[in-house]
């Protein structure tokens, strides 16, 4: 209540100064929470301040009314417009400077304090906040239950759920809301999984609910409506205490590591499909990628896959990621290992996958850069047979005419020839994967066009070796590829 009179004392004071100047604004902030201030002028000639930013933080104008009133030929508007923002400190509320019919106004600063809402407490609602453990690791989940309830025979028109802000914690909503009745009340619950992200003490402020529901407390003077009230309703505070993992361990759980690949021993320039493998329960979402390099060999990598599940109170997952690898000699994939703290246990376990040796069999012609001659066929010799006709008409004419329509079959033929194979060379051109060929002017241009048709064509993985191999000028080897492409079925390609 003394909160309350000093407020209006407050007003008060500010109208009996600024007779034609209200401005709306609240002692205290609450955190997570908008701050709202309006600001009303009066007058005929009326500027209004520039409001941006508040203690380091944006301004919104969230609402803007007018009105304008003529009394003995005095034209009077009044402007009203509500600000908003979220504050995340105390602060200073600056000082206003504007202008009402040529007199210049201006507030003083005043300090605003920032609180923490408590729980609520009410005989109607109520909301409360469980966790399943509060002694823990970094990055080791844990389910926090929310439990919100209210009076059965309460109307309730809306009820909204402000999303949480769990600093500190990584967290994730689960598919879950259950809801029951209990003694007089009505239930609902949701479920959200944590991961502490860092060691010490933590806290999770208290969550709120904005509830609209009929108040029949309330005196209503419409004979067609009831009263319809809103209120804000805060859950408990929840503190927990962190422990670190030991030191270059990022996992806390249960883990298992294997690794496989579909083959040990391939040509040349062959591709080898090599795959990793985690599953098992814990923080599935840090998982670092492996990564590796093998001496003149060039590895292709997909983006590894993660899924995850929650089921009987653990945080089951699955983590899987593929590499293609082309090498000219034979190599060795090494092992890779996980780490990981088993709470349990209390202690750091280490999984291991198996190395790989892979065998490169060797091509004497691809090793020699040799390549088999094609020999041309022997043109057939035609036989010619010369006929002696003997006529009486002239033979230059007949030369003549017979010259002619050679000279004409021979070049509609030509033109004919000509045209088809145009169409063709056209129609290989406007196919997708050679035209991004011809459009890369880089070799990692080219390399991205062509890298993810690797094991598709012995030809291709060739190209694509060579492109690596080849820093500098890729004109010609472009039109090289570019060659090879008309020459085989394209649509596999596409």
């Amino acid at each position: 209540m003394k909160k309350i009179r000093f407020i209006i004392l407050f007003f008060l004071f500010l109208s009996s100064v600024f007779a034609n100047v209200k401005l709306d604004l609240p002692n205290t902030a609450i955190k997570n929470e908008a701050f709202t201030f309006s600001l009303e002028l009066q007058g005929e000639d009326i500027k209004f301040p520039k409001i941006d930013e508040i203690a380091g933080q944006k301004v919104s104008t969230i609402s803007n009314s007018s009105s304008t009133s003529i009394i003995n030929s005095t034209i009077t508007k009044k402007i009203k417009r509500a600000y908003s923002f979220y504050p995340v400190d105390d602060f200073i509320f600056p000082s206003l400077k504007f202008s009402v019919d040529g007199k210049d106004y201006e507030t003083k600063e005043k300090k605003i304090v920032l609180g923490i809402p408590k729980k609520s407490k009410s005989g109607i609602f109520d909301f409360e906040i469980v966790s399943n453990k509060n002694d823990l690791y970094v990055s080791e989940t844990f389910e926090l239950v929310l439990k919100f309830k209210y009076k059965s025979q309460m109307q309730i028109i809306d009820l909204a759920f402000i999303n949480p802000n769990f600093k500190g914690f990584w967290y994730k909503k689960l598919d879950y809301q259950k809801n029951y009745e209990d003694d007089d009340y009505i239930v609902t619950e949701l479920k959200f999984l944590l991961f502490p992200q860092k060691s010490g003490e933590l806290t999770i402020e208290p969550l709120r609910i904005d509830a609209q529901y009929v108040d029949n407390s309330r005196n209503s003077m419409s004979f067609f409506t009831n009263s319809v009230s809103n209120k804000k309703i805060y859950s408990n505070t929840l503190k927990f205490q962190v422990k670190p993992l030991p030191e270059n361990v990022d996992l806390v759980g249960s883990f298992d590591i294997k690794a496989s690949v579909d083959k040990k021993s391939v040509n040349a320039l062959d591709a080898v499909n090599y795959t990793i493998k985690i599953s098992g329960n814990g923080n599935f979402d840090d998982i670092k990628d492996f990564d590796f390099d093998i001496p003149n060999a060039k590895i292709y990598s997909n983006k590894a896959k993660v899924e995850t599940k929650y089921i009987d109170g653990k945080y089951e997952g699955f983590y899987e990621k593929s590499y293609t690898i082309i090498s000219n000699d034979s190599y060795n994939i090494p092992s890779f290992e996980i780490l990981y703290f088993d709470k349990n246990k209390k202690e750091i376990i280490k999984k291991i996958s198996k190395s790989f040796n892979i065998e490169i069999l060797k091509n004497k012609n691809l090793q020699n850069n040799i390549r088999p001659n094609l020999e041309k066929a022997p043109k057939s010799v035609e036989k010619k047979q010369i006929v002696k006709v003997v006529e009486k008409s002239s033979i230059s004419n007949n030369i003549l005419y017979f010259s002619l329509g050679i000279i004409t079959t021979l070049l509609t033929l030509g033109l004919y020839y000509y045209v088809i194979n145009l169409k063709k060379s056209r129609k290989l051109d406007d196919i997708p994967l050679i035209k991004k060929v011809k459009s890369s002017k880089t070799s990692s241009e080219l390399l991205k066009v062509l890298s993810v048709y690797i094991n598709k064509d012995k030809k291709l993985n060739e190209f694509i070796f060579s492109v690596e191999e080849n820093k500098e000028d890729i004109e010609i080897l472009k039109k090289d590829i570019i060659k090879y492409l008309k020459t085989i079925d394209i649509k596999d390609y596409k």
